[in-house]
This record gives structure tokens, sequence and C-alpha cells, in this order.
């Protein structure tokens, strides 16, 4: 893909409408076949499956199909804008081209000859932040605060016991539905967070599917904990990858979207505990 292959055609002063029109349908299908490649590259490649990973625990409200577009064209990726919006910062590119990456944007809905409403999607170029000069400032989560988030209105109790078996940290326990964790004050928030986060997940994942739910509130525990620069590391790659082998793309789609849910609804959880945390503090800094 010519990276200003689009922008060439628009901005000439030989600017032909139909031309353009024939540019951004090429890169529409350019982006459908990428999308399918990635979703194979999903169940064959443990590599790429963590690169998809990391990309959907930062761009958290990307679609899943997004997210697979990402990871496949530059799975290091941090922040994404168009080039109008990266220029609304003032910032300037590397290079005079800078490298464009193809996602999904959402059209006009329409009603189509069947009566159903239907959304087109165009393709859109962006371009990472490693592209420009602006200077990208890490996120610190006080991570006591976000272990409250988690536990902030769950619809599962947390249990402190002496010890579990098999030396376990924590564990769901489905008949009670109540998670029980073993009793230490050495343990690390980040520890405590993806133990506890984790049993959660589980609990989430019996209500969309039975299927392979260790491997699926694995891939769950490590997006949020990412999110959030809780210390986790993905060991089981090449056994959670293997739940995908063997699968369609369609199948393979439903799974990442099922995952892509749950992951979506603990985030908002959070977020909406730290906007609250938030607001306090600034009313409370108000009032003196």
């Amino acid at each position: 893909m010519k990276e200003d292959s689009v922008e060439s055609v628009k901005t000439s002063n030989n600017y032909n409408k139909e031309e353009w029109k024939k540019k951004k349908q090429e890169q529409l299908q350019n982006a459908y076949n990428l999308i399918e490649e990635a979703t194979e590259d999903i169940g064959k490649d443990p590599l790429f499956l963590k690169s998809y990973l990391d990309i959907q625990s930062r761009f958290d409200k990307y679609t899943v199909r997004n997210a697979l577009l990402v990871a496949k064209q530059m799975p290091n990726a941090l922040r994404l804008k168009d080039y109008n919006n990266w220029k609304k910062l003032n910032v300037n590119f590397n290079n005079k081209f800078p490298k464009k990456i193809l996602i999904l944007e959402p059209g006009n809905a329409y009603v189509n000859k069947n009566g159903k409403k239907t959304t087109p999607y165009n393709a859109k170029e962006v371009i990472d932040v490693s592209e420009t000069d602006y200077i990208l400032k890490e996120k610190n989560y006080d991570k006591r605060i976000i272990l409250q988030a988690i536990l902030h209105d769950s619809p599962i109790a947390v249990k402190v016991v002496d010890s579990l078996p098999n030396n376990k940290i924590c564990e769901w326990d489905k008949e009670k539905n109540i998670i029980n964790f073993v009793r230490n004050d050495d343990y690390s928030y980040d520890l405590i967070i993806k133990s506890i986060l984790k049993e959660l997940v589980k609990a989430d994942i019996t209500k969309l599917s039975d299927n392979f739910i260790e491997e699926k509130s694995l891939c769950i525990c490590y997006m949020i904990c990412k999110k959030y620069n809780v210390d986790i590391e993905l060991n089981d790659i090449d056994k959670i990858s293997q739940i995908f082998s063997n699968k369609t793309s369609k199948e393979i789609k439903k799974d990442l979207s099922e995952i892509k849910e749950i992951q979506e609804n603990i985030n908002n959880h959070i977020y909406n505990y730290l906007e609250e945390k938030r607001k306090k503090k600034e009313n409370q800094n108000v009032e003196r």
C-alpha cells in the first residue's frame, strides 16, 4: 500500500473523484483482506495472538476487527490519529510521508431494499505517535485504587481464607459463587489484582460460553492488567493459542468478540469508579 496513495489523489490539482473513490474501495478491500489474514494468524501464530492482545489492551475501545488490523500492520502502535487530528495538536511528522495504517470507520447507517438497517464501513488511514515528535506521557495508576475499583460493587464476594488446595493463591468457588483469597501480608498489589481479576473473569465467561474458560480468562486478565500497568506475563501463550487452532474465521472472531465484551465491561466498571473518585477529589479541593 502506498502511504500517500489516497492523499495524493485527493489533493492533486487534477483531482479525479472517480479515481479517489476507486482508491478508497481498494483500501477497503485491502483492509478486509488484512482482517482475514490476521484472523488466520490468531489460530496459527502464538506471537501474533500476543500482539493482538497487547493492541487490544492499549486500544480497548477499538473493535476486534480494528485491533486485528493494527496488530497486523503496526503491533507496536501506542496512539493513533488521522493526519488532520495530529496537525490540530501542532505536531511535526518525522518524515514527509509518515507511515499510515488502515482501520475501519463506520459510515452513515441506512435501510436497505430488504428493510434491514445497514451500517457501511469505510477505510480510514491513521498514523501512530511514533511517526511524530509528540511526547506521549505514560499514565501512572495507584494499584490500591485499581484493586478497589475491581472489587467495588462486584457481583461476587471475596472471602479471605488461610489456605487453599494445591498452594493456590486465589480460587473461584463456582457452587457458592464466591472467590476465596489466601491471606498474606507479603503479597504485592500486582499479584492480588491479577489473581482476583482472573477469577472474576472466569465467572463472567461462564455466562457467555463454557468453552476454554481458563484460557479466555488469562487473555482478558492480561489485557486489563496491561492497560493499568499491572505486572503480568503471558507464559501460557502457546497453550492459549491452541484454542483457536482448527477453527474457522467466523468462530475465531466470535471467540475474540466474547473476550472483548468481558474486557470492555470490566474496563468500564473500573473507569467509572476512577472517575467517581476523581470528581470527588476535585470537589473536596474546591471546598477547601
